[in-house]
């Protein structure tokens, strides 16, 4: 998408056009936002969804008072349900009883995915810079931003493999 609006944008003026085609380029950079901002919005409520059942069986426990209900008020709201949520607690077993369930080999895709992301960065922001297109540096930007989530994967993974016993989930904390 980033491409086409770029490169429709750059078209001189014609009939239909006669101020160029400059807009297409924002039309772009919109729409790159619509979808970056849906993704982050599915993200979020599929992450509130898992919370909120993560959590239940601990919020059963606590005794009446405030803390009760704010989560009960939290378990209420009216959050869509992206995709099918399953559970540590629904589940009825372990991840741990199996074993490690990552595969320390994972850590070598973040790290090319590290390593690609700043690549594609730094030839787009160039582009952007030398054509001073707001869309391709958003482009660039985005590519900066995947980079950055690589890296707390690639730490994460390590940090699993390295620090097995580690509890890494602040809110899951270790398993008995």
């Amino acid at each position: 998408m980033t491409l086409f609006a770029w490169r429709l944008s750059q078209k001189p003026p014609s009939k239909k056009y006669p101020y160029g085609f400059g807009k297409f380029e924002t039309l772009g950079t919109v729409s790159i936002s619509i979808l970056l901002t849906g993704g982050a919005l599915g993200i979020g409520f599929h992450s509130y969804n898992l919370l909120i059942d993560a959590l239940s069986p601990t919020m059963a426990t606590i005794p009446p008072g405030i803390v009760q209900d704010v989560f009960q008020a939290a378990q209420n709201l009216p959050v869509p349900e992206i995709g099918h949520v399953h559970t540590h607690a629904a589940s009825g077993h372990d991840a741990h009883e199996q074993g490690s369930v990552l595969d320390p080999n994972a850590a070598w895709f973040a790290a090319l995915g590290v390593l690609s992301k700043e690549w594609l960065y730094r030839i787009t922001k160039k582009v952007a810079d030398e054509e001073r297109s707001s869309v391709l540096l958003a482009n660039a930007i985005h590519h900066r931003s995947d980079a950055y989530s690589s890296l707390v994967a690639f730490a994460a993974i390590l940090g699993n493999w390295y620090f097995p016993a580690l509890p890494l989930d602040p809110i899951g904390g270790m398993y008995p």
